[in-house]
């Protein structure tokens, strides 16, 4: 039997600790090809090229992430169905499976099939049941469905298996949360609790003609304690829209959360031991995902949900590094001013001269104040200087607009006696 614990930290690790559950479907094995014509019976669903990518760049995050979790990754339970694509696009996924498989029996990575989701989830379930002070991390990619408000319908690499029920091979996501709430059974579970569900959220036309389709669940779910969870829900998608991604790279929403997870601060705070730390919270990562997309393309409506606190699965150890865009207005100043904008060591991230682009663009720009610089003959007093602060929350563009400190139009005055009326300068 496969194993789907592929990082056992917890001799290592005293104490609390944070849990990982990541799972990616893209080879469904009743489903056509991608470049194949839909089947009705199928729900005119295909393979995928991107989930089992994402889930193994996130895991390969996690393992990498060290010290800036807020709390030492323990235990990651990975389920992968990957397809050829991804295979073929990055050779460090096709090792890994067979470095894993080379160990030998019960250490390759197990497929996302429901029944091995169900001994995954069960496993994470209790490997974070022992310390309230634990931390879980939950990511769902592939196909999905649409049953009611914030739920989704998550399905695994064997849907459509012949002789079972359309959603026998599924499972619905509350249920996983719901049954992950602190009960008499489960009083020391995991307070803090992540979910990043990375799948369609529609329901399509041929899943309408059935009564009452319901999944089976996971978990049994007890009657709950006080539940004070801070357990944050990303939904890749709001209600009866679909995710995206690309074939042979990371989905649309997983690019993003990759990225926020690793710049997804917002203001830095004392670490209590004298230094300065750059938290990385739910609210902020949502943030920082959403100008991702914003920036990169395509966007996506990210839904956050259940959010009771705020709580930090990140601290990184230096300022947060973005992408910005800032345009100058009025567009008449193209061509007749220079543009710099440097940090407070006088650093330039953009300096041009003359200014002949409408929108300026800059990457990996460390978060904090700037000073906007603005030199023209046109301005009343040149050189024109303004302090921005650069963060997450930097519009997306950025626009200033420079029209209230131009020097008014030259206006050139008819000669004595002409009867010509005052004519503006230039026309």
């Amino acid at each position: 039997m496969s194993n789907s614990l592929i990082i056992d930290n917890r001799a290592a690790v005293k104490g609390p600790g944070l849990h990982a559950l990541i799972v990616g479907v893209s080879e469904y094995d009743h489903l056509p090809d991608h470049d194949d014509p839909p089947d009705p019976a199928t729900w005119d669903l295909k393979k995928l090229g991107a989930p089992a990518l994402s889930a193994f760049r996130l895991k390969d995050w996690l393992e990498q992430a060290g010290a800036t979790l807020a709390s030492p990754l323990k235990t990651c339970r990975l389920l992968l169905s990957p397809s050829e694509t991804e295979l073929t696009a990055e050779p460090a996924l096709r090792a890994f499976l067979t470095a894993r498989a080379n160990l030998g029996p019960g250490n390759d990575v197990p497929l996302a099939t429901r029944s091995n989701f169900q001994i995954a989830a069960s496993a994470w379930r209790k490997d974070a049941m022992d310390d309230p002070e634990n931390v879980t991390f939950f990511y769902f990619g592939g196909h999905g469905i649409q049953l009611g408000p914030e739920e989704a319908i998550m399905m695994f690499a064997d849907i459509f298996e012949p002789d079972w029920t359309a959603l026998d091979r599924c499972a619905r996501f509350s249920n996983v949360r719901n049954g992950m709430a602190p009960s008499a059974q489960f009083a020391k579970i995991a307070n803090r609790q992540f979910y990043f569900v990375d799948c369609c959220r529609y329901m399509p036309d041929p899943a309408k003609n059935l009564h009452n389709p319901q999944p089976p669940d996971v978990f049994d779910v007890a009657v709950n304690t006080l539940d004070r969870r801070e357990a944050p829900v990303y939904f890749a998608t709001v209600d009866g829209s679909v995710a995206t991604g690309w074939r042979g790279r990371e989905t649309v929403f997983a690019r993003a959360l990759l990225h926020g997870l690793g710049n997804g601060a917002d203001d830095p705070e004392d670490d209590g031991e004298g230094g300065t730390t750059w938290p990385v919270k739910a609210t902020s990562l949502k943030v920082a995902m959403e100008r991702h997309m914003t920036l990169h393309g395509p966007v996506q409506d990210i839904v956050l949900s259940s959010l009771v606190k705020d709580p930090v699965l990140v601290n990184l150890a230096e300022p947060p590094r973005v992408d910005v865009e800032v345009e100058i207005l009025p567009t008449s100043l193209l061509n007749n001013c220079a543009i710099a904008i440097s940090d407070q060591e006088t650093n330039h991230i953009f300096n041009e001269r003359p200014w002949q682009t409408e929108r300026i663009r800059a990457t990996g720009v460390t978060a904090g104040p700037y000073n906007l610089r603005v030199t023209s003959d046109r301005l009343r007093v040149s050189p024109y200087s303004k302090l921005i602060f650069i963060n997450n929350r930097f519009k997306v563009p950025w626009r200033h607009n420079l029209s209230s400190v131009l020097t008014p139009p030259v206006v050139a005055t008819a000669p004595a006696g002409s009867g010509a009326g005052p004519t503006e300068g230039g026309r």
